[in-house]
């Protein structure tokens, strides 16, 4: 594509799973920031775009996500790096939930539940880190009734 002298790069990947069906077309161009941003963001070199159609049960949906991005222009990697993020995102999301029930969180200020979703990270990470060879839920029950465990955790 080309569009205004712009070179738009782009790729296109399909999906099936989970009684999904997504089309996934990944677009990048130079990052030509104005000057004021561009001090802001230095390391930024490309814009994506990816605009993701699914089908889930009949129903179609259409979006597009934005990036500002450090990477070159390469829409492989763009697509590939976009695709990565997604899927740890949703990885972390699936753990916070099982380990800590997140979804079922009532907190309703919406300040206090940023802090205790950052709590839960950094709880998440100390889990991960202990040498333990359990899984996060027994570990959490550990902690939960022995205190030197507890400490072990959160001190090293």
């Amino acid at each position: 594509w080309d569009i205004d002298g712009v070179d738009i790069l782009s790729v296109e990947a399909d999906d099936k799973g989970h009684g999904r069906k997504e089309s996934r077309t990944t677009f990048q161009i130079p990052a030509k920031l104005p000057q004021a941003l561009a001090k802001k963001w230095p390391s930024a070199k490309s814009l994506i775009a990816v605009e993701r159609q699914r089908t889930h049960k009949g129903v179609a949906t259409i979006n597009t996500d934005y990036y500002l991005s450090s990477l070159p222009l390469d829409i492989e990697l763009a697509a590939k790096a976009v695709r990565q993020h997604w899927h740890i995102e949703n990885q972390q999301h699936w753990v916070l939930d099982v380990t800590f029930r997140e979804d079922c969180s009532r907190i309703g200020d919406c300040e206090n539940a940023k802090k205790m979703a950052l709590f839960r990270r950094i709880v998440l990470n100390l889990l991960e880190q202990h040498p333990l060879k359990a899984s996060k839920p027994t570990k959490i029950r550990k902690a939960a009734w022995n205190g030197d465990f507890r400490s072990e955790i959160f001190f090293g």
